[in-house]
């Protein structure tokens, strides 16, 4: 495998554009099953009602049962089973359904379990919450399937009880109360967070990321050490990195088209880097990955 595999929304599922979808997961399975490892372009929020397996959503691994949700942002990589046997519903969204009514590109980051920093992108549901958010899922499907076209309000409503119950069962607590400036801080940590994903493969410069931002480069890395625990030049590379473990793990690339595909000018500073923030070189990590 050269890449690893990009599924993009379907949006015109239904005949007309709904970028908003409730799936079963047995109707996913011919896809799993011919490409486990693979992206989205979307949001993706899978819930598991039967069965117990492994699922990684970027190199995190969970032994999933019911009542855990998967939590995806665009981008994120999936590594199901091919032979998956887990059942359940993952409800899938675009960015822009929510934001077209609130106004705010921000607004999903808002929620710790669709923040990219969210220490793990996997939720435990139990008893009345899971019984909660299950139905809500059903319901939604139903809304979906009787969709009339500029009607998206009852769908929107179901989706935004959705997401505040999910935040319930989320590890919020650290943002319980946020003072003004730290407010502000979080907003353009997530900015930050949302360019770095569109731009590490060609642009490696904190420069870049507080221009546009239109913040100076020290506070830039004030805040995010203070956020995230390193600086913002730190972040950026740990992106990079983080990519190129997906790479390796998941793909047929030489380390040397690995390099080239991350922008750098030779694969001997690429090795160096890689080892300085995974500890082994490329080839190590993809022999012992993938042994």
């Amino acid at each position: 495998m050269k890449s690893i595999h990009l599924y993009n929304f379907y949006k015109t599922k239904y005949g007309k554009e709904l970028l908003i979808d409730v799936v079963p997961l047995k109707d996913m399975k011919k896809y799993i099953s011919s490409t486990p490892v693979h992206r989205l372009s979307y949001y993706d929020l899978t819930l598991i009602t039967e069965g117990t397996e492994k699922i990684t959503l970027n190199q995190h691994q969970m032994c999933i049962v019911p009542g855990c949700i998967a939590c995806s942002v665009p981008g994120d990589v999936w590594g199901w089973q091919a032979d998956s046997s887990l059942e359940g519903y993952a409800l899938v969204f675009e960015k822009e359904f929510l934001l077209s009514f609130f106004n705010d590109r921000h607004f999903l980051e808002k929620f710790h379990y669709l923040n990219r920093e969210h220490r793990s992108p996997f939720l435990r549901l139990e008893g009345e919450l899971l019984g909660q958010v299950e139905k809500l899922f059903v319901q939604i499907r139903a809304e979906v399937k009787s969709y009339v076209e500029n009607e998206d309000h009852v769908l929107r409503a179901l989706v935004y009880l959705v997401l505040g119950l999910l935040e319930r069962a989320s590890i919020a607590d650290e943002e319980s109360s946020l003072s003004s400036s730290e407010y502000i801080m979080n907003r353009h940590v997530a900015a930050f967070a949302e360019l770095v994903e569109a731009n590490f493969k060609t642009n490696r410069e904190v420069n870049f990321y507080a221009n546009q931002l239109c913040i100076t480069s020290n506070y830039l890395n004030k805040i995010t050490h203070q956020i995230l625990g390193v600086n913002a030049k730190t972040y950026i590379l740990k992106k990079v990195i983080q990519e190129a473990k997906n790479s390796l793990a998941y793909t047929t690339l030489s380390i040397e088209e690995i390099s080239e595909e991350f922008g750098f000018n030779n694969s001997s500073y690429f090795i160096r880097l890689f080892y300085k923030y995974a500890g082994v070189t490329p080839k190590h990590y993809r022999i012992n990955y993938t042994s």
